[in-house]
């Protein structure tokens, strides 16, 4: 059975329990076995953010530590050029 999984970009400074919890609803009404974390690094559509790409990493490892559900993708911190996730 193939398992379905979702892709939540955002910049997550902070993140939040606005941010984790609904996730974390939808997830258990539509069967989500894994939601991916992608905080963005150069979001071209708002100011950048205030924290630095290792602080908001730090704050969403702390976040999602006991929550299974999630994991952490760093791939878009690491490109210098416009993130839209």
């Amino acid at each position: 059975m193939t398992q379905l999984q979702a892709i939540y970009g955002g910049t997550f400074d902070p993140v939040h329990y606005g941010h984790l919890k609904p996730v974390e609803i939808l997830a258990n009404q539509i069967g989500l076995s894994k939601v991916i974390i992608m905080p963005n690094n150069v979001p071209p559509h708002r100011p950048q953010p205030e924290a630095t790409s290792a602080q908001r990493v730090h704050m969403l490892k702390l976040a999602i530590a006991d929550k299974p559900l999630f994991t952490l993708d760093e791939r878009e911190l690491r490109r210098d050029t416009p993130s839209w996730t």
